[in-house]
């Protein structure tokens, strides 16, 4: 009777150590809990028990040495397949294309704006929080340079609000809204 007792104190404290996992690489895509697979948009990301990315779309791309470009056979269409780097902190630090590199900064162990160069533009995009860490805002700031002068940045905002959410708290659907067009996300989520 004691022994089962044990053994069923120590399967709560774990399952509450797993519910409660909270990683770079989940908050990176603003996920809490023992997530498994995240399939969102055209993406299926894989994480290990430990809530660390192991896979994107089928690809390690933290073991990448170098970005590079393949076929999609279905679309018959080319991807671009990037190479993500950490930080000392063990959070996604660069994520480096063909053409452009983008540094993340990060703020109170969260995405706080992500800067970078590519076809002739700098970038910067910021992300808002809401109290709950949940996304509410993108601000993305893109300007070029003429004549050694940086130009006037355009600036876009978009706007999100979670429609619905799962067990463990994760926004599985949301409204994206952007120059005046609303649209829903949704994504889908597996847990160990």
């Amino acid at each position: 009777m004691k022994l089962k007792l044990f053994f069923t104190a120590l399967c709560m404290l774990v399952l509450t150590a797993c519910k409660s996992q909270n990683t770079p690489d989940l908050a990176y895509y603003q996920l809490k809990g023992a997530v498994k697979t995240l399939m969102q948009g055209n993406d299926t990301i894989q994480f290990d028990t430990n809530g660390t990315i192991t896979s994107v779309n089928g690809k390690d791309l933290f073991a990448l040495e170098n970005p590079y470009r393949e076929m999609n056979e279905e679309e018959g269409s080319f991807i671009d397949i990037a190479k993500w780097t950490r930080n000392e902190q063990g959070q996604i630090a660069k994520i480096a294309l063909l053409e452009s590199e983008d540094e993340i900064t990060w703020e109170n162990g969260k995405v706080a704006y992500v800067t970078g160069e590519g076809e002739g533009m700098n970038y910067k995009i910021s992300y808002t929080y809401d109290e709950e860490g949940n996304l509410i805002e993108l601000t993305e700031a893109f300007w070029g340079y003429y004549d050694g002068a940086a130009d006037e940045a355009e600036v876009y905002k978009t706007t999100f609000r979670i429609l619905e959410k799962d067990a463990s708290g994760n926004w599985i659907k949301r409204e994206r809204t952007s120059n005046d067009y609303t649209s829903e996300e949704t994504r889908t989520i597996i847990y160990y």
